[in-house]
């Protein structure tokens, strides 16, 4: 299935790198699933941040991170803050929008809505408070364009990743399991031993 996939890149690449890359895909998949089921956020749109991060003076790494501070700021306007509250007024979300509308939604308006402000200290100030320290460096100017496109391109491969994670997480637990009979199973002979 490999070589099919790869053509002939496979009758170069050696197993050690196909094993590798495996594991790497499968622990990057694992990590966005787990990042998008976290947040309410589709696959697919975790995957198009992260791209348009890593185009638009972010890290595409800090994608979790920038996603994360966004939903402790709509956590902490839902409970009452003041600050963040007004902090989102800043960006055209209100209440109303937050007790109403999906964190996606919520998302896409924030950054919709940044990339129209027209003063660059107003906009970095307010992405800074919606997205926390991984906005800093960041044009917002384009980003919202940017990963509404990378969003949507990423749409094609969100079942790849979706079904990559999975298997992952059936791994880590099988792994775990073996890990535990191993350590029952071994242990006590090799401490005896000892």
């Amino acid at each position: 299935g490999i070589k099919t996939a790869l053509g002939g890149l496979a009758a170069f690449a050696s197993a050690d790198f196909l094993i590798g890359y495996t594991k790497s895909a499968m622990a990057y998949s694992d990590a966005i699933s787990d990042t998008a089921k976290a947040n309410d956020l589709a696959v697919s749109s975790v995957m198009g941040l992260s791209s348009a991060l890593s185009l638009n003076g972010g890290k595409a790494d800090d994608a979790g991170k920038f996603i994360q501070s966004f939903s402790n700021k709509l956590d902490d306007a839902a409970n009452g803050s003041k600050d963040a509250r007004d902090g989102f007024a800043r960006i055209g979300i209100s209440l109303r929008d937050i007790g109403s509308k999906s964190t996606q939604d919520l998302m896409d308006q924030a950054l919709g809505k940044l990339s129209q402000m027209e003063d660059a200290a107003t906009r970095n100030s307010a992405a800074q408070f919606a997205f926390g320290k991984a906005a800093k460096g960041v044009d917002f100017k384009e980003l919202g364009s940017a990963y509404g496109e990378s969003s949507e391109a990423m749409k094609e491969y969100s079942k790849a990743v979706s079904i990559a994670a999975d298997l992952q997480d059936k791994l880590d637990q099988k792994s775990t399991k073996t890990m535990v009979m191993f350590t029952n199973a071994f242990i006590p002979t090799l401490n005896a031993t000892y």
